[in-house]
């Protein structure tokens, strides 16, 4: 009985021993093919549980790759707690960085941006700022187009007058102006036929009227542009 077992412990043994000198050679490249890179590791770490440790812990890449998980999931971590923490928070007049002379203005716009607010149901709308020369240039979700002086920004006055700018073009909705040179351009939507259409028109700057022309219009039908 025990030269039984002797028998049978040396064969497992060589048996093992071949099988795992074998496995890396090519004369069995076609059997190794046969198994899924799954299951491949699941015989190596069931079958040769020390060379499959060995392979890993001689993996660089694979211990290069986990710290990036790693430390991308502390990212994120850190991420939330920022995003909960300052969402809808008011820091000025005081900053990371510096303390700001914080001061609050008013200005109205004109009354057909108020009428349409209150036709589409809505208390507020985007309007958008450019600085030229030393006026304040403000462009207001309709395209309805104001200026003032950049000096009424630190003035005691708590108001700000706005000047209004007349336009050769009526806007449906617009999405950003630019500035270049004495060139002022908007880009801005255009609806027609169920479809949206990206457009951007330009114009030379004079305080009195815009004269506007197109300077790019996408044809490509589009849904709910935002940009």
């Amino acid at each position: 009985m025990k030269k039984f077992i002797l028998i049978i412990s040396v064969f497992l043994l060589f048996f093992y021993l071949s099988i795992n000198y074998a496995i890396r050679k090519p004369l069995l490249k076609s059997i190794k093919n046969i198994f899924s890179e799954e299951q491949k590791i699941l015989i190596k770490k069931t079958i040769f549980p020390h060379n499959y440790i060995n392979e890993l812990e001689n993996d660089n890449n694979y211990f290069v790759q986990k710290s990036k998980i790693e430390k991308l999931k502390i990212q994120i971590e850190e991420l939330k707690i920022h995003k909960d923490s300052d969402y809808n928070t008011k820091f000025l007049p005081e900053s990371q960085f510096i303390n700001l002379k914080f001061y609050t203005k008013f200005i109205k716009l004109n009354d057909n941006f108020l009428e349409k607010l209150k036709k589409n149901k809505r208390n507020r709308h985007s309007f958008y700022i450019e600085e030229y020369l030393d006026k304040i240039i403000i462009a207001d979700y309709y395209g309805n187009f104001y200026y003032f002086s950049n000096d009424k920004l630190v003035d005691d006055i708590p108001s700000i007058n706005l000047i209004e700018i007349i336009s050769n073009f009526e806007f449906e909705k617009v999405l950003d102006i630019k500035i270049i040179d004495q060139q002022i351009y908007v880009s801005h939507v255009i609806y027609e036929n169920n479809c949206q259409y990206l457009s951007i028109y330009e114009s030379k700057i004079n305080f009195k009227n815009l004269a506007f022309k197109d300077f790019f219009t996408d044809k490509t039908c589009g849904q709910f542009l935002q940009a």
